[in-house]
């Protein structure tokens, strides 16, 4: 089972799951993280302590996805279009390097949706058993 964490906004938590590999193993190795985020349409992005190291990047993201903004230092979470979106997808400002998504359901997105610039986002390792 892909390794969890929770991603913990000021209206709820959500559970998210990374994928194998060193930028996810680094991006753990840091948590928990705190950090206060920004909103770019349905996206929100937050600064983490360190950098990762990118594996392979990418422009093709989906609603769900989380993923590393290396230029930025950090991380990405797509739920729906972004202002440079064509159809509707999100669509990041500059390839990054997709970790892991989070649990996309009704509720996440309200979640999400609710977020406001400036609010504290945390990240906590969510123990697996």
């Amino acid at each position: 089972m892909p390794p969890q964490f929770k991603l913990i906004l000021p209206a709820g938590e959500l559970e998210c799951e990374l994928t194998e590999g060193k930028t996810s193993g680094e991006l753990l190795s840091q948590m928990p993280v705190y950090s206060k985020g920004r909103v770019w349409g349905d996206e929100i992005y937050f600064k983490i302590p360190e950098s990762l190291s990118p594996v392979s990047k990418t422009k093709d993201v989906e609603v769900g996805d989380i993923a590393y903004w290396e230029e930025g230092r950090s991380l990405c979470l797509f739920f729906g279009p972004t202002p440079i979106s064509k159809d509707g997808s999100p669509e990041p400002y500059i390839a990054v390097t997709k970790i892991g998504r989070f649990v996309a359901d009704s509720q996440s997105m309200r979640i999400l949706r609710s977020f406001k610039e400036g609010q504290e986002i945390r990240l906590q390792r969510q123990e697996v058993g």
